[in-house]
């Protein structure tokens, strides 16, 4: 794993709190942050795709495949 050092400027009370939170320290801290943030847009993804998948099962109940395949739908 390689190591990133950067400066940034943090709230110093929200900061505080978070690691009052993890217990550990603000490295720790930050990075257990950041690993949160990624599990949970990969989940929000997820949901999305689920929402997607049974939108489209659904639809495609209402659909007759005979019919639209014939051109009869274009007309």
């Amino acid at each position: 794993m390689g190591v990133k050092r950067t400066t940034i400027e943090l709230d110093e009370a929200l900061a505080a709190q978070a690691v009052d939170a993890t217990g550990g320290t603000l490295r720790s801290t930050v990075e257990q942050g950041l690993r949160l943030l990624i599990a949970q847009g990969r989940h929000d993804e997820q949901r999305r795709q689920d929402l997607l998948d049974r939108h489209l099962a659904s639809a495609a109940k209402g659909v007759d495949l005979d019919v639209l395949l014939s051109g009869e739908a274009w007309r």
